[in-house]
């Protein structure tokens, strides 16, 4: 999920959502995955994408700590895929390995 490339601010939806991936500035929320490692995103991006998140951000977490969401069937390096996808609408080849396409 690292980018390399720098891409020229608002040239691309894609790349400007790819951009967000890694920038703290908008993280309000930490998930937990199953090998403990924990990776920071942000609300609204992954509620709008995914009714998945939408239900365990605006239902689940109100029974739970609000900015932390735990994934006890997840690894970290799919949930990079995961979020990736989400933020992107792709996933670029070197992010997939075989340990994160067999999760």
């Amino acid at each position: 999920m690292s980018q390399e490339t720098t891409f020229e601010r608002g040239t691309s939806l894609e790349n400007d959502f790819r951009r967000l991936i890694n920038d703290k500035r908008f993280f309000d929320i930490t998930l937990k995955c199953s090998d403990e490692k924990k990776l920071s995103s942000c609300k609204a991006i992954l509620a709008t994408r995914s009714d998945v998140f939408n239900s365990l951000i605006f239902t689940e977490s109100k029974n739970h700590n609000d900015n932390e969401l735990s994934f006890s069937n997840i690894n970290s390096d799919a949930m990079k895929v995961i979020l990736e996808y989400l933020y992107t609408s792709k996933v670029e080849e070197q992010s997939l390995t075989i340990n994160n396409i067999v999760e």
